[in-house]
């Protein structure tokens, strides 16, 4: 009888075949008809019945091997401790693999991963072509870090038994982990070639997509899972985020208003509504979703993040510093709020605070485009002009399509002299966003330094006509 994680692996015929191994010499065996019952039971999910019976038999038989593991095995499946029967198991079955298989599992379940490892070894050594061992030594060495070591025992799993779907969607998921997302790709697909009716496969193959920065893709594995499971609450709020992603901002709004609708509760999911709402310029709306998310999960630092942007932007100033310290409360490393509090501070003329905030946030994530992009704006502030460049190009570097490093490196170029550079700047910042009102005018500023002032009346009405209020 094998439970390991994360599956029971049901008897087959072939174990009563090995019999001999259901007993020790020193007392008397198991009937026949007592050993059928037994593997009956356990095939049949009656484990309640399975531990009752095992129990008796335990007493009668104290020297039996099988009455010991089907004890075990039944206990496991009910969420019981199972380690003392199974530790008997192994003690009177030495060379049962699926008894050390088992213990193994239990051991795992009690966070005894080096002794789990140990079990499951030491079943691979009695049967190395014991898939089920194989997947289950792959999840205890992943729990443990040892991604590689884990991607190998999937991998001799699968070798074994082709068609096994648990240890394919484990391999995909470590694949995932290691940042080799074409091979998660091909491993999911895998698993719906098999059974193409798996929500959660094309789900998870969304994700990996999405990872892949291949969002059309993702959008329709998404869809698929929905199709299969219309309450699917995670994949309309990912469809959502894939949606926002591409800028179909209010395509990713119906999609997390369908997911809310599902699963109220969702705080992520009013997390990502605040955003999308945010990029729609619906600040009040948005405020109100990150509140919702934060009433329920009060120590989500994302949400509490996202709102002191969003308090920000509304002129909020010092409760947008309250907030993002209170991001920074839950997550001390959490950069993006670090990044946020510098902008909070930098809006309230704090400009050392902001740049030590910066500076921190690249500390912990070097590769934060907003980051080195916020720190390249405050030195053109402060008059380090060559540094600003320098640092605003470090942010295009990471992300082309990074409107405001785009508009800070323009400011910078512009105070350097560099004016056809710098409108250039603005010209790529308005590819990437045609309707950005500060865009317009700073190439209107621009056009105006360089003597071409038609163009740079048209660039100022064209700010003027997206952003009436707008004066800079």
């Amino acid at each position: 009888m094998t439970a390991t994680a994360p599956e029971t692996v049901p008897l087959d015929d072939a174990l009563h075949q090995a019999a001999a191994r259901n007993s020790t010499t020193k007392g008397e065996t198991l009937t026949p008809n007592e050993f059928n019952h037994l593997v009956d039971l356990f095939n049949t999910g009656r484990h309640l019945e399975l531990e009752r019976l095992s129990r008796l038999l335990v007493q009668q038989y104290p020297d039996s091997g099988f009455a010991w593991k089907a004890l075990g095995a039944s206990q496991q499946a009910q969420g019981k401790d199972a380690l003392p029967a199974l530790e008997k198991a192994t003690e009177l079955l030495p060379d049962d693999p699926e008894a050390h298989s088992n213990l193994g599992a239990a051991l795992k379940d009690l966070g005894q991963l080096d002794d789990a490892v140990a079990s499951y070894r030491r079943a691979l050594e009695i049967n190395p072509d014991f898939a089920e061992a194989h997947h289950s030594l792959g999840i205890a060495l992943k729990d443990q870090g040892e991604l590689n070591g884990a991607l190998t025992s999937y991998c001799r799993a699968l070798t074994i038994k082709p068609e096994y779907v648990e240890a394919q969607s484990n391999r995909s998921f470590t694949l995932q982990d290691l940042g080799q997302l074409e091979g998660a790709v091909i491993g999911f697909r895998r698993i719906l070639v098999i059974n193409p009716d798996l929500d959660h496969v094309y789900f998870n193959l969304g994700n990996a997509l999405k990872s892949a920065v291949r969002l059309n893709e993702a959008i329709v594995d998404y869809r698929r899972a929905l199709k299969i499971k219309p309450d699917y609450a995670e994949a309309y709020s990912n469809l959502g985020v894939a949606l926002q992603d591409l800028g179909r901002h209010e395509h990713a709004v119906m999609c997390y208003r369908q997911a809310l609708e599902i699963r109220p509760d969702f705080a992520e999911v009013h997390s990502n509504l605040g955003n999308v709402l945010q990029d729609l310029g619906q600040l009040d709306e948005a405020m109100a979703s990150y509140h919702l998310a934060l009433e329920i999960r009060p120590d989500f630092a994302m949400a509490h993040n996202n709102l002191g942007n969003a308090l920000k932007e509304s002129g909020q100033l010092d409760d947008a510093v309250s907030s993002c310290l209170r991001a920074l409360g839950y997550s001390p490393d959490y950069a993006e709020a670090h990044s946020n509090l510098g902008n909070a501070l930098q809006a309230l003329g704090q400009l050392d605070e902001a740049m030590a905030r910066y500076r921190r946030a690249l500390a912990i994530k070097p590769d934060l485009t907003e980051a080195h992009s916020n720190l390249g704006n405050a030195l053109q502030v402060i008059g380090q002009q060559d540094a600003a460049a320098v640092i605003c190009r470090r942010a295009l570097q990471l992300n082309p399509a990074y409107i405001n490093a785009h508009i800070n490196l323009g400011n910078s170029l512009m105070d350097l002299g560099h004016l056809a550079t710098a409108k250039a700047s603005y010209r790529r910042a308005l590819e990437i966003k045609p309707e950005f009102a500060e865009a317009h005018s700073n190439l209107g500023n621009a056009q105006k330094d360089l003597g071409q002032l038609a163009d740079a009346k048209a660039s100022y009405r064209r700010a003027l006509a997206i952003k009436p209020e707008f004066t800079e």
